[in-house]
């Protein structure tokens, strides 16, 4: 755990040390939200099922501009060609990429929930569900084993938004299904979600664990 810390402290001091590379994310969260507030009309009642697909759509997207700056950061930092002649097994480098997107993303879900929760309190009212997280630890660690991808490749950064859509579609309509109706038996939905964020961590842990050790040879 000492190196996985370690290793997690260097690479938030590289994303602190240029802020503008997440702050981007966040602007545009914000525009998106000031811009969707006044799209709606003031006498129009907006369903929760609109405010509940416009959270995922940010999330989403704010999902997108952080792995991009990741990406980005691991190549003008040279970050897995220091990987070669380190001693770092490859499970500790995925577990810490892990835990980094894991940490930004439940970030980014709480600030956009903050904003919708303040800008539609009369129309809010779902709470976010707790299996929800599931759903968040799978979209980690599927966004780690692409950032890994991409970084050792060092190009083709279009494998990113193809893999994105396709791996994230059923985690998102999992999300927006738990989101909806909280009051409703969803035992299914939350087993499901389960099963696919320890399905998706597993299948992370052997692909990275196979490109990273790639890079040793």
């Amino acid at each position: 755990m000492k190196k996985i810390s370690l290793l997690l402290k260097k690479d938030i001091a590289l994303l602190i040390r240029e802020p503008s590379r997440l702050l981007i994310s966040f602007i545009f969260i914000l525009f998106s939200m000031i811009l969707f507030n006044y799209a709606i009309l003031s006498q129009m009642i907006v369903s929760q099922e609109l405010i509940i697909g416009f959270f995922w759509i940010l999330f989403i997207f704010a999902l997108v501009l952080v792995l991009s700056a990741i990406i980005k950061v691991d190549q003008e930092n040279a970050n897995f060609q220091g990987i070669q002649i380190s001693t770092l097994s490859p499970i500790h480098i995925y577990f810490e990429r892990f835990l980094l997107i894991l940490l930004i993303l439940i970030i980014t879900s709480i600030v956009i929930f903050v904003l919708i929760s303040f800008l539609f309190l009369s129309e809010l009212t779902m709470v976010i569900h707790p299996s929800i997280l599931w759903i968040i630890i799978a979209i980690a660690s599927l966004s780690s084993l692409i950032s890994i991808m991409i970084s050792i490749q060092n190009n083709n950064q279009i494998i990113l938004y193809i893999l994105f859509v396709i791996l994230n579609t059923p985690l998102l309509l999992i999300g927006i299904q738990l989101s909806i109706s909280i009051n409703q038996n969803k035992t299914f939905l939350i087993i499901l979600s389960i099963g696919l964020s320890l399905l998706y961590f597993c299948i992370g842990i052997i692909f990275s664990e196979i490109l990273l050790k790639g890079t040793h040879e």
